[in-house]
């Protein structure tokens, strides 16, 4: 009854923390997705509302967009175009500047490029990402955790929009946390931050819903 089940092949197959299961050449990880892709319409049948997606790097959108090329089954190209990823100490008393700057380059040419060759463009994760820089542990999660992170955050989401991205997906659900490159631990922002039976069973699952309803999810 699902109005489209997205299908995504690889897993940041340029991250080494994945390497054991990814496929950096494009050359090879195209032919090999759109064999797998064949294969579960196949099994799926022609009606299944499947949307296939091969997900590339953000910040290299011509490396990903070789991707989407070698793939020829493919519907769209899935990226995370995180942001906020340094925070150093003096610029964290006037942080808005750093959340809220335009940093759409590689977004908006991987969209081009996507949209040049009769492709969707999807986000699968989106979110500050702040584990460099010297900024203390206090100041830092004031920031990456703080209502103003919230606002950047849909800044974010509403620039996808405008770029012609349907498809968003926020990381994270629940508010993780991390550690920064010196090793101390700091929390990201997530969509919720305290998770309990009566919240799940009364608030997240059902707006978690009405988001799926409005936007076809």
């Amino acid at each position: 009854h699902f109005r489209e089940i997205v299908v995504e092949f690889g897993n940041e197959n340029w991250n080494s923390l994945f390497r054991p299961a990814g496929i950096p050449n494009a050359q090879i990880h195209g032919p090999v997705a759109a064999r797998a892709f064949q294969n579960i319409r196949q099994g799926a049948g022609p009606n299944a509302p499947l949307h296939f997606v091969v997900n590339g790097q953000a910040v290299n959108p011509k490396a990903a967009l070789a991707v989407l090329d070698q793939t020829g089954t493919a519907d769209g190209l899935a990226v995370a175009p995180y942001y906020l990823f340094t925070l150093e100490q003096q610029a964290a008393a006037d942080p808005w500047r750093l959340l809220f700057a335009d940093d759409s380059a590689s977004l908006t040419a991987a969209a081009q490029g996507a949209r040049q060759r009769g492709k969707a463009l999807d986000i699968y994760e989106i979110n500050a990402h702040t584990l460099a820089g010297n900024a203390e542990v206090a100041v830092r999660d004031q920031v990456v955790a703080g209502a103003a992170s919230g606002a950047a955050l849909a800044n974010k989401l509403l620039q996808g929009i405008e770029l012609g991205v349907a498809r968003q997906c926020v990381y994270q659900f629940a508010q993780y946390d991390a550690w920064t490159q010196d090793k101390k631990l700091v929390i990201l922002w997530g969509v919720v931050r305290d998770l309990g039976l009566h919240e799940v069973a009364h608030g997240v699952l059902h707006g978690a819903m009405v988001i799926g309803q409005q936007h076809g999810v």
